[in-house]
């Protein structure tokens, strides 16, 4: 549908003359072609309505003719025959038209000038109009609502006129709700209120082939499908690559004359997903082939293939996903991008902190065993905690080997002073080898909860006996100090 009811009347023409000049001022050949168009515009029109074939014409009155309307729909039928002879010369098909006051009723005239014609029904022309128009061929009309006000009409009335006349409002509101009843009471008297949609850079939802014959089989069916699918394929294509969008099924439509009467169906495929273009067309030949073979339908003499559900497709391949663009990267990174290419023998490799991270950072002298722990991931729970216990008890005795065993120091040859003064020493080192325990065994409760291996952990339970024995020796030093005092 195309609404032109701006361009058709006097008091717009000098508006449509400046937009379609400032529209083509980049392409002279389209200003040209519009300016030769709207100077010649009136006495093409008279042309153009000649050529037109007018709908129910022994009821329109000669002021029908002559009035603001009437030059309105003039000039629409000028501007249907211009779209329809640059169809023609450009892409080789031929169009039928329908011009009237509403897109209702224009559908409706449409069918008036098939095949390759177009036809007009002025206002007055449309009782006229909905009198010979059945209600299924009626917009919105051919499904269950249709159904349903036609079993509220006898037997012998099926047309839309016949609901203006034999139904009220009331009736139509009782049978099909408040809304479509409303709607079909204004669609049987040719009122139609739908805004037309402007559809400019709005893609279509299918791309469509269709041909008509005399009622064939199969075989000779099998050349028109194949001729039919090779044009939707090469259709396609083309839409993928300019819109990047393909379609997820295929429509097949079909009418059939079994006993005299047109009986149409329809059914789905899934579209094919070959790469390669003939492998996709035999295969959507031989499916539809299947499928009606399994109906057993035949003397067919219409069939048609719609491609249906597009979905956008991806402008990049799966690897983007793995690869970080410059844009992307921090001024940091791009900085150290910068340097590795001046310098390349700069080791860019960057180790992760593993579990480092959860360890306050120490001085490597205090915590040399710390190394040997983290390093050593792969072993067992039970392996780590020797490794731990081993680096702890070397590092005990290599801080204790200035003070001989407390056992072998001759206290009673000791004075007060000096016994006093070894006594805090002892006392002071012992304490500090509780608290580099406490801290290591600390340490490897932390990793052993953090670790998602399999194994053994260490208990909270044998780090609370270690911890009560180191105490347990402590006290009893100092009872065998005051004892020996």
């Amino acid at each position: 549908f195309i609404d032109i009811t701006a361009f058709c009347y006097p008091e717009s023409n000098t508006q449509n003359d400046a937009k379609v000049n400032a529209n083509a001022a980049e392409d002279n050949e389209e200003l040209v072609s519009s300016t030769q168009f709207l100077s010649n515009i009136e006495s093409d029109s008279h042309q153009s309505w000649q050529e037109t074939i007018k709908c129910h014409e022994t009821v329109l009155h000669p002021s029908d003719l002559d009035c603001e309307l009437g030059r309105a729909l003039r000039l629409g039928c000028h501007v249907a025959r211009t779209v329809r002879c640059t169809v023609f010369e450009t892409l080789g098909f031929t169009l039928s038209a329908g011009i009237s006051t509403n897109k209702l009723v224009a559908k409706l005239t449409a069918s008036y000038g098939k095949p390759n014609g177009q036809a007009v029904v002025y206002p007055s022309a449309i009782p006229k109009t909905m009198e010979e128009t059945q209600i299924r061929k009626a917009r919105m009309l051919g499904g269950k609502m249709g159904k349903k006000v036609q079993s509220l009409l006898p037997e012998s009335e099926t047309t839309m006129g016949a609901i203006a006349r034999l139904l009220t409002l009331d009736d139509l509101i009782k049978a099909i709700g408040d809304e479509s009843g409303r709607w079909v009471f204004d669609a049987c008297r040719g009122i139609c209120h739908e805004v037309v949609r402007p559809t400019l850079k709005v893609l279509p939802k299918s791309i469509t082939a269709f041909k008509s014959f005399p009622a064939v089989t199969y075989p000779e069916l099998n050349k028109w499908t194949a001729l039919l699918v090779t044009d939707i394929m090469k259709r396609v294509d083309t839409d993928t690559k300019r819109n990047s969008r393909a379609p997820k099924s295929i429509s097949v439509g079909y009418t059939m004359t079994p006993g005299g009467a047109w009986i149409g169906r329809t059914f789905r495929l899934p579209f094919p997903a070959d790469k390669d273009f003939n492998s996709r067309v035999q295969k959507l030949v031989t499916d539809t082939r299947r499928v009606l073979n399994e109906r057993g339908h035949s003397s067919i003499i219409r069939i048609g293939f719609s491609a249906i559900d597009f979905v956008n497709r991806p402008k990049h391949g799966i690897d983007t996903f793995f690869s970080t663009s410059r844009s992307q990267l921090s001024p940091a990174k791009k900085m150290d991008n910068i340097s590795t290419k001046n310098n390349p023998r700069k080791n860019t490799t960057t180790k992760s902190a593993g579990i480092n991270c959860y360890f306050p950072e120490k001085s490597k002298s205090s915590n040399e065993f710390h190394h040997d722990v983290h390093s050593k991931t792969t072993v067992s729970d039970e392996e780590f905690a020797r490794q731990v216990q081993k680096s702890f008890d070397d590092e005990v005795k290599s801080f204790r080997t200035p003070i001989q065993n407390e056992s072998q120091i001759p206290v009673a040859s000791i004075s007060k002073t000096e016994d006093v003064s070894r006594d805090e020493s002892i006392a002071l080192q012992l304490q500090t080898e509780y608290d580099r325990e406490n801290r290591v065994l600390s340490d490897v409760e932390r990793f052993s909860s953090m670790s998602k291996r399999k194994g053994r952990n260490i208990s909270s339970g044998r780090h609370q006996k270690l911890c009560e024995s180191k105490s347990s020796k402590i006290d009893s030093f100092f009872r065998g100090s005051k004892t020996s005092k």
